[in-house]
């Protein structure tokens, strides 16, 4: 509340009530960390949702062993005992497709959360030890800056609505206070990469680029799930309103 009416900086939901987005630290999401340190909380995504979060974007973690066993998903978890929920869901979709094997019903007494994952991947063509392809999981730091091939592989992981694959989804993460990641976020790394995106990913005929917030992914992912078609960026303000210090832009 303080931080919506105090300080205008959440959207809110179709109830006027605030609405936020999640990212845990440390990754640790209901308890995910073997030795169940840094959280605390087994049944997290409940928490999460009923206090008006409208979705988690902590994932992908790995190498971590915090890493959920649903990878390049959008869907939607319930807690279960003993934490992790995360670790299995139902992929959202326009249809009626069949959950994961192993998977939690969702007519469940917790209230499910929507989880929005970044890719995840092998990266084949930068390998450790001239060998081992490494690890993509979307990081942006200095030891790993963004470059025009791993966008590329961000792409072609193709995180997306079940049933909408037109509409592809690409999450990355950094610590961007960090003084060491400055030179990877705002130089050269950062701006030929944006160069290549544009040029690649923007030419009005296949591919259509879009830069979004955290809110505004979900109401495009909220949408697809609904049905909507045409410019996905007509619903950046779909379900959750921008919040009172983006009103009038």
């Amino acid at each position: 509340d303080q931080l919506h009416r105090g300080h205008g900086l959440l959207g809110t939901g179709k109830d006027g009530l605030p609405r936020y987005g999640f990212v845990h630290g440390n990754w640790a999401l209901c308890n995910a960390r073997p030795d169940r340190d840094w959280c605390g909380v087994d049944r997290e995504l409940s928490l999460l949702a009923e206090t008006g979060c409208y979705a988690d974007f902590t994932f992908p973690s790995a190498p971590d062993p915090t890493q959920p066993k649903m990878v390049n998903a959008i869907y939607r978890a319930v807690d279960r005992n003993g934490g992790r929920g995360q670790d299995a869901g139902e992929r959202i979709g326009h249809s009626d497709l069949p959950s994961d094997p192993g998977t939690p019903t969702l007519q469940h007494s917790h209230t499910p959360l929507l989880l929005i994952q970044g890719p995840l991947g092998f990266n084949w063509r930068s390998r450790k030890w001239g060998m081992v392809p490494r690890l993509e999981n979307a990081d942006l730091s200095r030891a790993r800056p963004p470059s025009a091939e791993r966008a590329d592989l961000w792409v072609r992981q193709g995180v997306h609505v079940a049933g909408r694959p037109e509409w592809s989804f690409v999450k990355v993460h950094t610590h961007g206070i960090v003084p060491y990641n400055m030179w990877s976020l705002l130089g050269d790394p950062m701006r030929l990469t944006r160069e290549h995106l544009q040029g690649r990913y923007n030419d009005g005929q296949k591919w259509a680029l879009h830069y979004v917030t955290a809110r505004e992914m979900y109401n495009m992912v909220r949408a697809a799930e609904d049905g909507c078609v045409g410019n996905p960026g007509e619903y950046r303000d779909y379900e959750v309103a921008p919040p009172p210090c983006m009103e009038g832009r």
